[in-house]
């Protein structure tokens, strides 16, 4: 598939390694036989204030062009509130810092609502149910290669999600939530679980690595101790 670039292209961030951003990597190459230099850019959306002069006072404003998921409307009402509630979750973030309204959810639209359409249509970012007897959610975003611009974004949710979500609460939280325990999850537990892990696959859609040294600040000898994991 192709798609034409942005005719102006963001201005690009350098990465730090100390922020947890996924990255472009690239190669800058020299006429005069040089070692080719590696520089990244950090991928994230063009987020751009519609008011900038109210942005600048310090209003909250709505971006220029906001970030809208489609969700597919295979899924169940319990599990499209679910998935909708875990992408907006994002949006105290971008309030933050003077976003409003940044992140936006809507169905599939139907052909007579907009005509061009398609889940496979690269200009739409896209909740997909996936027919798969994995139960892995799965991120692809794609980036402009000139500026680590952030241009589309979709989320594949497996059909045995639920089976999947259930072994995970069962060996996470087991032992302290005696819910988690069952063989047959109630609609409160698996519509928290399912907001939770959809939000952590939209944070990958907004440019954000998975935070693994984040575990690192709890000490394990802590993790041992009943008093701090009853109260943690």
């Amino acid at each position: 598939s192709l798609a034409l670039l942005p005719e102006t292209p963001m201005r690009p961030r350098l990465a730090d390694f100390r922020l947890p951003l996924n990255v472009l990597g690239k190669y800058n190459y020299h006429s005069d036989y040089k070692l080719m230099n590696p520089v990244y850019f950090a991928t994230r959306w063009r987020m751009e204030p519609s008011d900038q002069a109210a942005y600048d006072r310090g209003e909250a404003v709505e971006p220029k062009a906001p970030v809208v998921f489609y969700i597919d409307t295979t899924f169940t009402a319990q599990m499209s509130a679910a998935i909708t509630k875990g992408i907006l979750e994002w949006n105290k973030c971008f309030e933050a810092i003077g976003f409003k309204n940044a992140i936006r959810v809507r169905p599939f639209p139907t052909p007579e609502e907009d005509p061009q359409f398609s889940p496979q249509n690269f200009r739409y970012n896209c909740i997909n149910y996936v027919p798969s007897l994995t139960g892995d959610t799965r991120v692809r975003t794609y980036v402009d290669p000139r500026s680590g611009e952030i241009l589309s974004a979709t989320i594949c949710i497996p059909h045995n999600v639920t089976s999947r979500i259930r072994t995970d609460l069962f060996v996470q939280l087991g032992a302290a939530d005696p819910d988690a325990r069952r063989v047959k999850m109630s609609p409160e537990l698996f519509g928290k679980a399912l907001a939770a892990d959809v939000a952590r696959h939209t944070g990958a859609c907004l440019g954000l690595a998975v935070n693994y040294a984040g575990s690192y600040c709890v000490p394990v000898d802590s993790l041992r101790s009943p008093s701090f994991t009853q109260r943690y």
